[in-house]
């Protein structure tokens, strides 16, 4: 080989590379209470932060809302589909639904143009090509042509669950399939949604289980069954709980006084004061010797001994000690916990991850929390970084970006840098969606967007509004 040739070849392997790689696709990015797409891998903005909300990629589009008005743009921030929807969903099945002002839906394809007209009362996204649709109380599905292939002359109906849905028309229930032809009767004054191949039905004020021919399977002579998973059913009984099988018959007795749904193979159950753990043959795989165990939350349960709580997990082991007063779920990876009436976070491994000096903490969302301490209320992020400062009396989650804050007997909305976009100056206010939010000020309600200028949505207008409001475009 060449020797020149020779170096030269990694640098042109690298360059034809870099010309063939797929460009990453924008993300959505927040600044000042606004949102724009950056690229993933630079941080670097590529579509500056002028929308009121937009949302992810999806096939080369994503959703945009600037002053209650929705369209699409492109990865290069290009308008696809103008914003002049007042609601418009994402694409699914290559349709977008969108309502009208008039409150009347359709759809449209991906270029913007109406390809089922907005007749409808209402309508649901495409799924497996087709999407429920309502008119004059009467619903149905509709194909990606608009043609209904279940006819609109049903007074209710399921979505399609292993290819039936289960309709109701009058008083009676029956099954329908995607030809919107009746395949079971209509003759049940109840009926559920097939799982595993079979449904749940009543009739003479009965409840039996039927196969997807309406053939009846066994009458159910319990006081209540749960859905089948993993082939065997929860039921209840005299207040007992205990497993059938899909005949009908018992395959573990109802002798426990709580139980759960079988997962991987085990189930949670308690008789005579006792937590244990069972398999599918209800036999004691292990015991949880503890006076009181929750349900399962990310493989990890709650269990207390005396007044103190912990963690175990399913074969009963301590995973993090009993040594809180107060414990919650786990959820995205971290638990809030009380020692001596202060609260903070600890992760799955029991590393205090939150301080433990707060008076209470919310619920992680999205990696934030609102956090009380000493009478007022910010946020923190799961790091334990104040991303706005503890100093409101009150404040609602984030929503789009922005979450309301109370000074006094005012609101007004904060940025997820701390930075107030909306001036306290309102009586209420409530969460922004798709760009705006209603306030009142002085006895009067009204939409706003995240300058806090006036907008016309859902009948309120703004006349007699503009001279009370202190901050517009």
């Amino acid at each position: 080989m060449n020797q020149h040739f020779r170096y030269k070849l990694p640098f042109l392997l690298l360059f034809l590379y870099s010309a063939v790689a797929p460009a990453q696709t924008p993300v959505p990015y927040a600044e000042a209470g606004l949102f724009g797409f950056k690229d993933q891998s630079t941080n670097t903005p590529v579509v500056a932060a002028v929308y009121d909300m937009a949302y992810e990629f999806r096939d080369g589009l994503a959703k945009v809302v600037k002053d209650g008005k929705a369209g699409f743009v492109d990865t290069t921030g290009h308008s696809i589909i103008p914003l002049s929807f007042g609601y418009i969903s994402s694409f699914s099945d290559e349709l977008a639904r969108f309502e009208t002002a008039n409150g009347k839906w359709g759809f449209i394809d991906r270029k913007g143009k109406v390809a089922i007209q907005p007749t409808y009362d209402l309508a649901t996204s495409f799924s497996e090509g087709l999407a429920l649709v309502e008119k004059n109380g009467r619903k149905g599905f509709i194909n990606k042509k608009g043609i209904n292939v279940i006819p609109l002359v049903n007074d209710e109906i399921t979505f399609f669950s292993e290819g039936l849905a289960a309709a109701r028309r009058g008083t009676k229930w029956g099954y329908l399939n995607k030809n919107g032809v009746i395949a079971i009767p209509f003759l049940y004054e109840e009926a559920t949604p097939f799982t595993e191949g079979l449904a749940l039905v009543k009739k003479d004020n009965h409840w039996e289980q039927i196969d997807k021919n309406g053939v009846k399977m066994y009458g159910l002579y319990y006081d209540e069954v749960l859905s089948f998973t993993e082939g065997i059913a929860l039921a209840l009984q005299d207040g007992m709980f205990g497993y059938i099988d899909k005949t009908g018959n018992v395959l573990i007795p109802f002798e426990y006084e709580s139980a759960s749904p079988f997962t991987d193979g085990l189930a949670q159950v308690k008789k005579d004061g006792k937590y244990y753990m069972i398999n599918t043959h209800g036999k004691i795989v292990s015991e949880l010797p503890y006076e009181e165990v929750s349900a399962f939350s990310e493989n990890l349960a709650k269990a207390r001994r005396g007044s103190k709580w912990g963690f175990v997990d399913k074969t009963g082991k301590v995973i993090i000690p009993l040594v809180y007063d107060e414990v919650s779920h786990f959820a995205e990876g971290t638990a809030i916990v009380t020692q001596n009436g202060k609260k903070g976070c600890i992760n799955k491994q029991g590393q205090v991850v939150i301080s433990m000096v707060y008076d209470h903490i919310y619920p992680f969302n999205n990696g934030i929390a609102i956090v009380r301490k000493d009478n007022k209320v910010g946020f923190i992020n799961s790091h334990n970084h104040e991303v706005v400062p503890i100093k409101y009396d009150d404040a609602n989650e984030f929503s789009e970006g922005v979450a309301a804050i109370k000074i006094g007997s005012k609101y007004g909305f904060v940025d997820m840098n701390g930075k107030v976009v909306v001036p306290v100056e309102f009586d209420a206010a409530q969460f922004f969606s798709d760009g705006l939010a209603k306030v009142e000020r002085n006895g009067k309600n009204f939409y706003i967007n995240k300058s806090g200028k006036c907008i016309v949505h859902k009948g309120c207008k703004c006349d007699g509004v503009e001279d009370v409001l202190v901050s517009k475009n």
